[in-house]
């Protein structure tokens, strides 16, 4: 079984929290401001201190509007 290599895991609870954690993460990040899934991480190509998950953000989740004027569709 792989292990994943140590790292901090954020977990915001709105967009603003992940986006300023992001923000603050990235001093240290020279520059390099990817973004990778788990199983990406799981095969190695880079090792990133830090994992900022977006599954508790509940406005990413939601559903909005109507078909007959706008729909808005949370990323989640």
């Amino acid at each position: 079984m792989l292990r994943l290599p140590p790292f901090r895991y954020l977990a915001p609870r709105t967009v603003e929290q992940a986006a300023h954690m992001r923000a603050e993460e990235r001093t240290g990040d020279a520059g390099r401001g990817r973004y990778r899934s788990v199983p990406q991480y799981e095969r190695r190509p880079f090792t990133p201190a830090v994992l900022i998950g977006l599954r508790g953000i509940a406005s990413l989740k939601s559903i909005s509007g109507s078909p007959e004027q706008e729909m808005r569709i949370g990323a989640g």
